[in-house]
């Protein structure tokens, strides 16, 4: 994978090859904000520790969205995009 933040895309995958009968072993990624899923460990070159002020946060604990602070760019495969 490219980047894992929470960790929901790999749990999804984790699921995918349990279904099929496989067994995964751990996970390569090129950023990942978590160390392990689910007990798999998660291979990574860059953490969050080599982003000076990264976050990451639930809706719920998001202090911009209960600032009501509008999103003002994504960045994504494409670029960044200003909204």
């Amino acid at each position: 994978m490219a980047t894992v933040t929470t960790g929901i895309s790999i749990r999804r995958g984790m699921e995918c090859i349990d279904y099929y009968g496989g067994n995964l072993k751990s996970v390569c990624t090129i950023f990942s904000a978590v160390d392990d899923v689910d007990g798999v460990t998660v291979h990574n070159i860059f953490t969050a520790e080599d982003i000076p002020g990264y976050a990451s946060y639930q809706r719920r604990d998001c202090p911009f969205c209960k600032n009501n602070t509008p999103i003002e760019a994504l960045v994504n495969s494409y670029g960044y995009s200003q909204l």
